[in-house]
């Protein structure tokens, strides 16, 4: 993956330990206040202060571990963030720290006042139905839709969370979707595969966690989604169902086939939160036996930001599994970050290893 710092970034193996930042930000008055937010600091909007050069440049250092980074310039806060030249919000730049050392240089040429606007990259493709809003009980509502193939014959289900983020670039929190319509729109005619898209709420954190509002969120799938769906397009009964999801969706999307065997068929974990702050899903597993018919869970991670802070969980999610009968596959992404274009180029080969190990 070709590392790029917004501009310009330069590995500088001459100069002093740390990482050098030097950004220039023309009509920015002398007395604001730029910082990096980064990766290895937590994402804090004002992580890392820089300081007035002169010339509408700032300058600063900082100290990062050795690996690739991400990072934002911003003026304080998320309101207050670095934009393109068109106006539009930044993707997240990659900085490589090599023998401690590391200098960045760019230019900002514009500040968000407010949440900084997306820009849509893709397209939706294909029929999407609305099926309304749906309250789950004791949960927020929610949005569900459905991309339906051009195809007479539907052969399998697949549900997934973060709806929002699924088929549509407008839609999507960062104007980047993960284009499983037009995965799915090159597999259609010979698959048919139905994709069902249920959206996150404000409660996102605990709906995807594993305790009880994430159970009762999985349960409200099995009882509830699958089955209405299933009706209202004409499914047969013996389809296979898959359940997917990335981050906190890929835990729960494995909380719903350790739950639910009965009904889901496969399980995608892309990047997912199987160890974050105090929690780790594996041990809580391992206080209980794998379910005997449990199908195929496929887990994947990349290697960059955030991606990193999660591998521990991912990997003692595989030294559990190790232990057990479970058909699983866990599948690395060097270079891979924690956004939806990447969970997006990896789904169709996710799907696939489902298909081919059930």
């Amino acid at each position: 993956m070709r590392l790029i710092a917004f501009g310009l970034l330069a590995l500088v193996a001459c100069s002093p330990q740390g990482v050098e930042f030097e950004v220039v930000a023309p009509g920015l008055g002398p007395s604001e206040r730029v910082y990096v937010a980064g990766s290895w600091g937590g994402w804090r909007p004002d992580g890392v202060l820089l300081k007035h050069d002169g010339d509408e440049r700032w300058i600063g250092r900082a100290s990062a571990p050795e690996g690739t980074h991400e990072f934002k310039f911003t003026l304080g806060s998320w309101e207050r963030e670095g934009l393109k030249a068109n106006g539009f919000q930044r993707d997240n730049a990659l900085l490589e720290v090599v023998n401690g050392r590391a200098v960045v240089r760019d230019t900002v040429w514009g500040w968000s006042n407010g949440p900084a606007p997306k820009e849509p990259q893709g397209q939706l493709t294909g029929r999407v139905d609305t099926l309304g809003t749906w309250t789950p009980p004791g949960l927020l509502p929610r949005l569900v839709t459905a991309w339906v193939p051009p195809t007479d014959t539907l052969h399998e289900l697949v549900i997934l969370h973060d709806g929002r983020n699924v088929f549509d670039p407008e839609s999507a929190n960062f104007g980047v979707d993960w284009g499983v319509d037009d995965t799915l729109m090159q597999w259609a005619p010979r698959v048919g595969v139905l994709a069902v898209a249920v959206d996150c709420t404000d409660d996102r954190s605990t709906d995807y966690g594993p305790g009880p509002e994430g159970k009762a969120y999985v349960a409200w799938l099995a009882d509830v989604v699958v089955p209405e769906v299933m009706a209202k397009y004409g499914l047969a009964p013996e389809i296979p169902i898959t359940v997917a999801g990335a981050s906190m969706g890929g835990l729960i999307s494995a909380v719903a086939l350790v739950e639910h065997p009965d009904v889901f068929d496969g399980a995608i974990c892309m990047s997912p939160a199987f160890g974050y702050r105090d929690f780790n899903y594996a041990e809580e597993l391992r206080g209980r036996e794998w379910p005997v018919n449990a199908g195929p869970i496929w887990i994947d991670n990349g290697t960059v930001g955030l991606e990193a802070q999660l591998q521990p969980g991912v990997d003692d999610m595989e030294g559990y599994l190790r232990t057990t009968r479970a058909s699983f596959i866990v599948q690395p992404y060097p270079g891979g970050r924690h956004f939806e274009r990447d969970w997006g180029e990896r789904f169709g080969t996710a799907l696939h290893w489902i298909q081919q190990n059930r």
